[in-house]
């Protein structure tokens, strides 16, 4: 598996063509997947929030998943994803934390609990053929945790998968809107060229609204962040190879009576193959 600097590498050589490179074919119009195809993903995330009268947080983070397609329907795919590693570090509220999937001295605690019910737990996911999540009968059936860790799941699947307009030049624009458990989200890509099957594409997002979290609700978060997002995907499939994101966030937690904003920058990538 490439490591993030070559990564960065091949990034910065390939903008120099898909600069001046038009689409040579025709994008696909529909996620192109096989039965028994897996992909392999790999998560990097780092993020430093600072949120008022609680502090600073800081969480650096690796995932290793694997995304099996299990049945190829007249409506799209069933997926199964698994999570098969992890690591992860965490600062904040006046403690350290640390869980390793590959280390049994870091193992302990309430992260590793919560790691524990994940981790080789394969979950399944549907999507159609534009690479968006199908609810089905079985997920309007879960609710509270379980719910929103299904949503989680069908997140991450869903952001690797991506299709081109066909009709798009050089620097031209597309955008979606999207609305999800209170949020608005919009988001503008630009497409900036294409090297063979590879398209550059980067893109702009803004998520906003009000969500509810705790037992009962017991805490509302007012949602306010700005995304940027760099990709490079195989426009003959839909299928997402490297993906850079920075989101900035500047949101606020009411709890208690209380209030308490957060500002803060995560950064995450995420490659497939």
């Amino acid at each position: 598996m490439m490591k993030l600097s070559k990564y960065i590498g091949l990034t910065i050589v390939l903008g120099l063509f898909f600069t001046n490179v038009s689409l040579g074919q025709k994008p696909t119009d529909k996620i192109k997947l096989t039965k028994g195809q897996k992909i392999m993903m790999t998560t990097e995330m780092k993020s430093d929030i600072d949120q008022a009268k609680r502090g600073k947080m800081k969480t650096d983070m690796e995932m290793l998943s694997e995304l099996e397609v299990i049945e190829v329907t007249d409506k799209g795919y069933k997926l199964g994803a698994t999570m098969k590693k992890a690591k992860m570090k965490f600062e904040g509220f006046g403690m350290q934390q640390e869980y390793d999937s590959e280390d049994k001295e870091k193992q302990k605690g309430m992260m590793a609990s919560a790691f524990e019910k994940q981790l080789n737990k394969t979950k399944d996911v549907e999507i159609d053929f534009q690479g968006k999540a199908i609810d089905t009968d079985d997920d309007k059936s879960k609710g509270g945790m379980m719910a929103r860790m299904g949503g989680d799941v069908k997140t991450a699947v869903e952001g690797i998968f991506l299709l081109i307009p066909d009709n798009v030049e050089v620097g031209g624009k597309w955008r979606t809107t999207t609305k999800n458990d209170g949020l608005k989200i919009i988001t503008e890509y630009t497409y900036k060229g294409m090297m063979g099957n590879m398209a550059n594409v980067t893109a702009n997002q803004q998520t906003k609204g009000t969500v509810a979290g705790g037992q009962g609700g017991s805490f509302t978060t007012n949602v306010n962040q700005l995304t940027q997002m760099t990709l490079m995907l195989d426009a003959s499939t839909g299928v997402i190879s490297m993906k850079t994101i920075e989101t900035k966030d500047d949101s606020s937690t009411e709890m208690g009576g209380e209030t308490y904003k957060s500002y803060g920058i995560t950064n995450m990538t995420i490659t497939a193959e």
